[in-house]
């Protein structure tokens, strides 16, 4: 099958493919790091990987990520490991649920999934992270919120508003 593929260097920039508004801008983390934000049909997509929380537990979001995210009908997020290993792995350049939610809240996104998810944690586990995540959504006002996952598949526009 023949494509057309082309490359961009994005890392703080704009760009439009077909009828799709691609944004990126840098993401906090150990090393460097861009989110993505996709704009098509009336819906938006953002893309937020690898992103390191506040290692003084601090809620502050980086103003380049509120940008990515403001008023995003699904944001998928970092939320690899629970709050209570942050202490112990603070510096690892990922965030928890509980910021992954405030994240989404601050900035207004209906819908959050969680992805990056430790590859230590049993299914079990990323059950009951996903169950605590939802409670906090729920309380944030979130739409929703559940755990990214093999098979998951998602219509923007069967999304909660």
């Amino acid at each position: 099958f023949a494509g057309d593929l082309r490359m961009h260097d994005l890392w703080c920039d704009e760009l439009q493919v077909s009828t799709a508004k691609v944004w990126a801008r840098p993401v906090p983390h150990t090393s460097a790091t861009s989110g993505y934000r996709v704009e098509v049909g009336g819906k938006t997509v953002v893309y937020i990987p690898d992103h390191q929380q506040p290692i003084d537990d601090s809620t502050k979001v980086a103003d380049t990520v509120l940008e990515l995210c403001d008023g995003a009908d699904l944001l998928i997020h970092d939320g690899q490991y629970p709050q209570a290993l942050f202490d112990q792995r603070a510096h690892w350049g990922h965030s928890t649920p509980d910021y992954a939610v405030e994240v989404a809240r601050q900035s207004g996104v209906s819908s959050l999934a969680l992805f990056s998810h430790d590859p230590l944690h049993t299914d079990e586990q990323l059950v009951g992270i996903e169950q605590y995540a939802q409670d906090l959504g729920e309380k944030a006002g979130l739409s929703q919120v559940f755990s990214a996952r093999e098979g998951v598949r998602i219509s923007l526009a069967e999304l909660p508003v």
